[in-house]
């Protein structure tokens, strides 16, 4: 508790904090408006989208938690500015005069993204909900064991993706250059690896393996060509991931020069 106190005073402190949570309760609902309302053209007809999947209750889950995926950028950005804003008012080493071990500053940033996660997962979780019961959805006492699962998957695909972010603000040590060089690689650099290589090696890199995490329903619903790892392969790629940012992270919090 001490140490989510701690990190919840300093981002509380920030506007961009607050303005950035703000943003993506937003875009939440209007990405749910823009899903109830967008159709498709099949020979020359109007089709709506949601009576196209055959939405109800249960497969609509799926659905909101990979759509509202997309979003992930601004829990990442929370995370970067949070970081640099700790390393350029020297609070580190503060923390760790005051009397924080360094394992305690490694495992604050982690409850940190566990936090933000955590937060996205509840918001897109209860606009989700609301959207069923407000409108004319099919409703199943099933979907929530559908909820619980996809939510887990979209907690866990944020954490991941954060975990990540850290690791390279730790390396390049710059906000702006972290952010664009991280979008980089999961938009182009590691895309165009997969392109060229036909092994489907590359099919377990990070961005990849995070991203299967959450299952993506319009590859069967549109029968696209687009290969993806199964939800459990993605999860045990992940993990090796995880372990791999998680731990240098961990090495630079208790070994290096803070």
């Amino acid at each position: 508790m001490k140490l989510l106190k701690i990190e919840w005073i300093k981002a509380s402190s920030s506007i961009t904090f607050w303005l950035m949570l703000g943003l993506y309760i937003i875009i939440v609902p209007l990405l749910l408006h823009f899903f109830n309302n967008f159709y498709v053209s099949i020979n020359e007809i109007e089709v709506d989208v949601s009576e196209l999947a055959q939405i109800t209750a249960v497969s609509f889950w799926p659905f909101l938690y990979y759509l509202t995926s997309y979003l992930i950028w601004i829990p990442i950005f929370l995370v970067v500015m949070n970081l640099s804003s700790d390393r350029n008012n020297r609070l580190w080493k503060q923390h760790v005069i005051d009397g924080l071990s360094r394992n305690e500053l490694f495992t604050g940033k982690m409850i940190y993204i566990g936090f933000v996660s955590l937060f996205v997962t509840l918001a897109v979780t209860i606009f989700g909900t609301g959207f069923i019961f407000l409108t004319d959805i099919e409703y199943s006492a099933s979907m929530w064991n559908v909820m619980l699962l996809n939510s887990i998957a979209f907690f866990a695909c944020h954490f991941l993706y954060m975990v990540m972010g850290l690791t390279l603000n730790l390396i390049i040590k710059n906000t702006a250059l972290t952010l664009i060089l991280f979008l980089a690689w999961a938009w182009i650099v590691e895309r165009v690896i997969r392109f060229f290589d036909k092994s489907n090696v590359t099919d377990f890199l990070p961005i990849n393996s995070f991203n299967d995490v959450i299952v993506n329903p319009f590859i069967e619903l549109l029968m696209l060509n687009e290969s993806q790892l199964t939800q459990e392969t993605a999860i045990i790629s992940s993990i090796f991931w995880l372990i791999i940012f998680g731990g240098y992270s961990w090495y630079y919090f208790t070994k290096s020069d803070l």
